[in-house]
Formats: structure tokens, C-alpha cells, sequence
């Protein structure tokens, strides 16, 4: 039974992991211009934080 919960643990990690890595990429590949790409980048980086600084105080999603 240890080995089989360990299993699980260990598998639930790795999806876990793919999701987080899926949800950061774009849905369609889109060719940006260097300028565009920056002003995403940035918005991106301000919602990144603004999530972090809501779900910190609720604990419940950790933002990389």
C-alpha cells in the first residue's frame, strides 16, 4: 500500500507539473514583433504578481 501512495504522490506531482508548464503557454503560436513581445512579457509579469499577491494571502496556488 506505501508503494502504491508513493505512486500516486509522485504522479499527482508530475501532472501538476505538466498543467502549470501548459498554462504558461500560449494556446496558438503567434509571431510577435520583438516590441510586442516586450509589452507582454511586462503585462504578463504584472499579473503574475498581482495573482501571487492574491493567493498569497489565501495559500492556496504557488506562482513561479
Amino acid at each position: 500500500m506505501l508503494k502504491t501512495n508513493k505512486a500516486f504522490d509522485i504522479s499527482l506531482k508530475l501532472s501538476i507539473a505538466y498543467l502549470d508548464e501548459a498554462m504558461r503557454r500560449p494556446f496558438v503560436e503567434v509571431d510577435y514583433s520583438p516590441y510586442e513581445a516586450e509589452i507582454l512579457a511586462k503585462e504578463a509579469k504584472k499579473l503574475r504578481a498581482r495573482m501571487a499577491k492574491q493567493q498569497g494571502s489565501t495559500n492556496e496556488l504557488t506562482v513561479k
